[in-house]
């Protein structure tokens, strides 16, 4: 590292921002370089003048009024001085200003000239600083709309489970309600190919004019698709009854309508229909029974 190289790394050093290697050379040379040594000096008397580390950033005017205060210390010092009093004139009459008050002078000029260069290191590494800090603010910030984004996503499933375990209990309730009215007459549907191991029970309450299915055993409802429940009368064959889905357990307690008033059912069925269903039967039967 070179006499210039070493020079601009002056300024860092009075202010203790450089690692112990280039510390370490700097010190070297300033003990041999008598020009970088009063630099280095100048640099750590305006140094403090200024507040660093851990005191919080001062208004400008604050930092000036410390300068101004050593600057002023600097010129009474000078002005006590015996040397420092006017003690000549040129040839032409006007006054010479003493040795000392010029050498008072240059040393305040070039103190304020040092505290300036600080300043302006200070100012960047602030900056430098901040945008550090900003950035951190930011990506915390990414973070939390990030976890924010989570909870939402969690709450709405949340909901929906919600909703669906209220709409099951509701339908076991009103399969329990049927169950238990005096003229409740229950539909046993059994197994088909399609769903060997399936089964089914529909019970009706013409009283109440309310009916409930319970089934077991059915493939889970494939994508686009839904279960329906027919009635088949005698006046009117294939009736819709209702429809309803299966997840992986294949049981499903649902409300379905009574059959239709004054008609006598043959049959009841369970067909897989394309969403939201049909009006007369065109998909595979998965159940079948006969009332009784």
């Amino acid at each position: 590292m070179d006499h210039e190289e070493i020079k601009q790394l002056l300024p860092l050093h009075a202010i203790d921002q450089l690692g112990p290697d280039e510390a370490s050379i700097v010190e070297d040379h300033a003990r041999t370089c008598d020009d970088c040594a009063a630099e280095l000096q100048a640099y750590r008397a305006a140094a403090a003048a200024i507040p660093m580390a851990d005191e919080p950033a001062a208004p400008n005017h604050r930092i000036w009024a410390r300068l101004e205060a050593r600057l002023t210390a600097e010129g009474q010092a000078t002005s006590s001085d015996p040397s420092s009093r006017p003690a000549a004139t040129t040839t032409n009459g006007t006054e010479r200003p003493p040795a000392a008050r010029i050498n008072g002078w240059r040393a305040a000029t070039g103190f304020a000239a040092a505290a300036a260069i600080l300043i302006a290191v200070y100012a960047g590494l602030l900056s430098s600083k901040l945008d550090q800090q900003n950035v951190a603010v930011r990506a915390q910030v990414s973070l939390l709309k990030a976890q924010i984004a989570d909870l939402r996503s969690a709450v709405s499933e949340a909901r929906v489970q919600m909703a669906i375990m209220q709409n099951r209990l509701a339908n076991r309730d009103r399969l329990q309600r049927v169950l238990l009215t005096p003229d409740v007459t229950l539909t046993r549907l059994g197994p088909l190919p399609a769903a060997p191991k399936a089964s089914a029970i529909v019970a009706v309450s013409s009283s109440s004019r309310a009916a409930a299915l319970e089934a077991r055993g059915l493939p889970p409802t494939p994508q686009g698709k839904v279960y329906e429940l027919w009635w088949i009368t005698k006046e009117n064959g294939p009736t819709p009854a209702g429809v309803f889905n299966t997840t992986g357990s294949g049981s499903i307690t649902a409300a379905v309508a009574p059959p239709p008033a004054g008609q006598h059912v043959l049959l009841s069925a369970v067909t897989l229909e394309p969403i939201p269903g049909v009006s007369k039967p065109t998909g595979a039967m998965f159940l079948k029974g006969a009332p009784g």
